[in-house]
């Protein structure tokens, strides 16, 4: 159990074994760990300051990150947050560009994603309630049947994104570049 320890700078990629999972990393401060290719399933990382750390690769599937700061950590094609609970985490900065959620039950709701790099990510069908998206690049992002009902939008580029059957119910989109959004007119 590595509650509450402070780990900042440290190689962590390949030290977990069936004993160690899941692992219990609640309320430390990992910033620039190194988790490439960790498998981590239903990691507790809830509190947890992940600030630059690299995430490529790692299995998080169902790992808790709740209320984690998450800015600026890296990921890849190839990191695994299918199930994961990110709800009220702050992912500011992050780059998910290209990266398809769709097929994830993933929990961002209520998450920050200010600033992040969203560039044609696949979110569709997932529950967004709540998420700040305050200045982020969404540019061909796809929100098809997503729940971003609440969500903040101040700011954001929004050009291209695909909004089909999307509840946007409650969101604020002011400042924002709507240029070329697809399917408006199906927004719940």
């Amino acid at each position: 159990m590595l509650e509450g320890a402070q780990l900042k700078n440290a190689n962590l990629g390949n030290i977990f074994s069936e004993a160690t999972k899941p692992a219990n990393f609640k309320n430390a401060n990992l910033s620039n760990a190194n988790f490439h290719g960790a498998d981590l399933p239903k990691a507790e990382l809830s509190g947890t300051v992940l600030c630059n750390a690299n995430l490529k690769g790692a299995n998080l599937e169902g790992a808790y990150f709740e209320s984690a700061n998450l800015t600026g950590v890296k990921l890849s094609a190839q990191t695994r947050l299918n199930n994961a609970f990110l709800n009220e985490a702050t992912l500011s900065g992050v780059d998910f560009s290209g990266l398809d959620l769709s097929k994830s039950t993933a929990n961002f709701s209520g998450a920050v994603f200010a600033g992040a790099n969203l560039r044609k990510a696949n979110f569709s069908g997932l529950d967004l309630s709540r998420v700040n998206f305050r200045g982020a690049d969404l540019t061909g992002a796809d929100f098809s049947g997503a729940n971003l009902s609440g969500a903040y939008f101040v700011g954001a580029n929004l050009s291209e994104v695909n909004f089909s059957n999307t509840d946007l119910s409650g969101a604020i989109l002011s400042k924002t570049n709507l240029r070329e959004a697809k399917n408006l007119s199906q927004v719940k």
